[in-house]
């Protein structure tokens, strides 16, 4: 694991403690695999960092992280949100930063993989996925659109 500095921002010091700290350098690693830009990374370490002071003010622990408690976030917290320092409120790069946090977070085993919806549409929807990527070579999707989860 990566040598953590503490920062003068409050954002950037929310990712050293509680219980997304140790997922941080992967979440990173994730992002460079990705090729992400670098202010991208920087912007969605701004948001993770963002979640992780609204997750530790809630008191979650870390198996309780999924795509009901980021809707709780998007939904309730970001529209009146109050926390304090440079603290961005775009909720679509939230949205993004915790789409890839999540994709982390479950390949390292650590939260439980997102429930499947049985209805005849997302049955359909899963059959033509898996037809794109076997007959026309799409690449499969590397986190999971939370607003599709929500439904």
């Amino acid at each position: 694991m990566s040598i953590v500095y503490r920062s003068r921002f409050a954002d950037v010091n929310w990712l050293t403690d509680g219980p997304i700290a140790p997922h941080i350098d992967a979440f990173k690693q994730h992002l460079a695999d990705g090729r992400y830009a670098s202010s991208t990374v920087a912007g969605y370490l701004s948001n993770i960092a963002h979640f992780a002071q609204w997750v530790r003010g809630k008191r979650l622990r870390l198996c309780r992280i999924d795509e009901g408690s980021i809707a709780q976030f998007l939904d309730h917290h970001l529209p009146h949100c109050q926390c304090v320092g440079p603290i961005r409120h775009d909720r679509c790069d939230h949205r993004a930063a915790l789409g890839h946090l999540l994709f982390v977070l479950r390949a390292r085993g650590v939260i439980a993989p997102p429930t499947m919806s049985t209805t005849p549409v997302d049955e359909e929807l899963r059959r033509y996925d898996a037809h794109m990527e076997r007959v026309r070579g799409l690449a499969p999707m590397r986190w999971l659109r939370l607003s599709e989860q929500q439904s």
